[in-house]
């Protein structure tokens, strides 16, 4: 009987270990993935970019691909559209848009590392200042923050 109580601890004692280990892996795991990571510029660009030219097209198809889960779960795809239409008929189309500045910085209260891309949109109406703050969201870039302001020429 001493026998069985003993291997019956010794089993209960690996299972623990392996469910520790295996939680620790998870935890590593789910941290490295959460928004530390990098931003690269040019991958950011690439993103931002494409979301101009979709906008310039009038192609609103890829809209929440731009931009972060968590962006999207604040703003669904069709109210993002009607925004997007809203602000076409305001500046009128996009013309043309050249990149102006970046800038890095690590955002103490989300944990994200953010990339802030500024871009002069030229509409037919208008110039805007566009500005586009770009994350590692889960594993993902995505635009977290979009910002237009009127630029004065």
């Amino acid at each position: 009987m001493k026998t069985q109580n003993m291997k019956s601890k010794n089993h209960s004692s690996r299972l623990k270990f392996i469910f520790h280990f295996i939680s620790l892996f998870f935890l590593m795991n789910f941290l490295s993935s959460c928004g530390s990571a990098d931003v690269k510029t040019d991958e950011a660009k690439k993103i931002v970019e494409g979301l101009l030219t979709d906008l310039k097209n009038e192609n609103y198809d890829r809209v929440d691909d731009y931009f972060t889960s968590s962006f999207n779960q604040s703003e669904n795809m069709e109210a993002k559209v009607q925004k997007f239409i809203r602000l076409l008929d305001t500046t009128g189309p996009i013309q043309s848009f050249e990149f102006v500045s970046e800038e890095k910085k690590y955002d103490d209260t989300s944990g994200y590392n953010q990339l802030s891309l500024i871009y002069k949109v030229k509409c037919s109406r208008t110039t805007l200042k566009e500005t586009f703050i770009v994350v590692s969201d889960e594993g993902k870039l995505g635009i977290i923050f979009y910002n237009l302001e009127n630029l004065e020429e």
